[in-house]
């Protein structure tokens, strides 16, 4: 799956799930956030990677990961939970409170 611009999720409890094995990258400056009603989240057990871009792939919805997450270009903004289960992260991660 390649990404590109703005990814809202809305309703709750809705999740995108990277199945280990398979590889979602994000290419250029991208925003991914929830409407805030609560469940959404990424699942990352494959490779969740942002390999274009110069500036921030924002994320503001909780993230989980055991796989790898892989910022090749750029940085990660963090505005949500990330939950590491034995996942690796490369790259520049910036986490905002």
């Amino acid at each position: 799956m390649n990404l590109t611009g703005v990814l809202e999720f809305h309703n709750g409890g809705v999740q995108l799930v990277n199945q280990a094995g398979a590889l979602l990258d994000v290419q250029g400056d991208v925003t991914i956030f929830s409407d805030g009603n609560g469940g959404q989240q990424i699942v990352n057990a494959g490779t969740f990677r942002k390999s274009s871009g110069t500036g921030l792939l924002s994320l503001g919805i909780a993230f989980v990961n055991s796989g790898q997450l892989a910022i090749q270009s750029g940085a990660l903004s963090l505005s949500a939970p990330l939950t590491m289960s034995g996942g690796t992260v490369n790259g520049t991660v910036l986490i905002n409170s």
